[in-house]
């Protein structure tokens, strides 16, 4: 309809406006930084912009405090072991799945995570990083309104490097809706469940009461000092090298 179209683009919007942000904190945590991305445009020559000088302050950033938030399992009334989660969490392999989201909830400040039916394992639980999924804040309810995640994509037929979403999950207070594309045609089935909120939790960090969806360990001002070092240690290794030129 075209009430829950609107929604959708509203959120593919959303997405979309904090894409090139995710990507650069991507891009930081890595320590993909190259001399073109801290140049001030004075004194570096045009030829050597494309040399890339490694940080790993970034990353350093994010792993250290990832790696103190182990998830070891569930536990019942009076320390007893709860089957049903258990089998849940053995079944979609949380241990490792949570050290993987934990990584981007503090990378990018948020990630979700997503249930859905499975007829193998009953409950399916999946994580999917702001690069991959967007969602609502209601501030009224206190929770995400509506949001929708890329489940699968597939390589675009005119550029091979470039990936297209193939299926989409849309999540709503009383449904989901499942988007498939075959052949560039687009296909929408809603499923309807009882839960009263939709399927989708964000895992956040550090949040205000204007940034609910959380902020990013590798904010402004980290990746400006990564900036400053990359550019110490370029004019300290240019330097050398023209000092011991003959």
């Amino acid at each position: 309809s075209s009430e829950e179209y609107g929604r959708l683009q509203q959120l593919i919007n959303t997405y979309q406006y904090h894409l090139s942000k995710n990507v650069e904190k991507n891009k930081y945590y890595e320590g993909q930084i190259s001399l073109n991305d801290v140049n001030l445009g004075i004194a570096l020559p045009d030829g050597l912009r494309r040399l890339e000088i490694g940080c790993a302050w970034g990353a350093k950033a994010v792993d250290v405090l990832a790696a103190r938030s182990m998830f070891d399992g569930f536990v019942g009334v009076n320390g007893e072991d709860v089957e049903e989660l258990d089998k849940i969490a053995e079944s979609n392999d949380l241990i490792a799945e949570y050290m993987k989201a934990t990584r981007d909830e503090l990378k990018y400040g948020c990630t979700f995570a997503t249930l859905s039916r499975d007829e193998t394992i009953g409950c399916k639980i999946r994580f999917h990083s702001p690069q991959t999924a967007a969602a609502l804040w209601d501030g009224e309810k206190g929770r995400i309104s509506c949001g929708f995640a890329i489940i699968d994509s597939v390589p675009d037929n005119d550029n091979t490097n470039n990936w297209n979403p193939s299926l989409i999950y849309y999540y709503k207070d009383q449904s989901v809706w499942v988007l498939s594309r075959k052949d560039n045609i687009w296909t929408a089935y809603e499923y309807r469940h009882k839960m009263g909120r939709p399927l989708m939790e964000p895992l956040i960090w550090n949040a205000t009461s204007n940034k609910p969806f959380g902020r990013s360990r590798i904010k402004e001002p980290v990746r400006r000092l990564i900036d400053g070092y990359v550019r110490k240690i370029a004019n300290a290794t240019i330097g050398l090298e023209f000092a011991t030129s003959p």
